[in-house]
């Protein structure tokens, strides 16, 4: 007696994806990166401080501010995705990731006349000081926007 079944894959209902190996490299090298540049934080904040002549809790500010920017952004998305619309439902997560490395380009952007604004000596050092703090709430709100709509890809393909 031969116990074999013979089956009909004509007949069944299978969605095949396409390879999608290459976005998920290109995501997965893009995560690395927004990594490196969150731990260079740190580093930002004591070459900051050293050029502004900050106390220990004015650089330890500028961190806090920047990790805050990930809760209040986010929390921000979570509300406006609740309440009014699904930003990343309506735009598609990829121009999302686009709007967010935008965000991410200005921020870095911003550090030239942040730092042009440092050497100069008419300006308070308070002014120059909440400049590096908007920069940083910048810079932190692009990553937010991009890991948001990046890890929400990933899990889709």
């Amino acid at each position: 007696m031969d116990n074999k079944k013979e089956y009909n894959f004509d007949q069944l209902d299978i969605d095949v994806k396409k390879d999608e190996s290459g976005p998920m490299i290109i995501m997965t090298s893009v995560f690395i990166l927004w990594g490196f540049l969150t731990v260079m934080n740190g580093n930002l904040s004591d070459k900051i401080k050293d050029v502004l002549d900050l106390t220990n809790s004015q650089k330890d500010l500028l961190s806090f501010v920047f990790f805050a920017g990930y809760f209040v952004v986010g929390f921000l998305f979570y509300l406006i995705s609740r309440y009014i619309f699904d930003p990343f439902k309506k735009f598609g997560y990829k121009k999302m990731m686009i709007f967010g490395l935008l965000i991410t380009a200005f921020g870095c952007f911003l550090f030239y006349p942040a730092a042009t604004l440092a050497d100069d000596n008419s300006v308070e050092q308070t002014s120059k000081f909440y400049f590096f703090l908007g920069t940083m709430i910048i810079l932190a709100s692009g990553f937010t926007v991009l890991q948001i709509s990046a890890n929400t890809y990933v899990i889709s393909m």
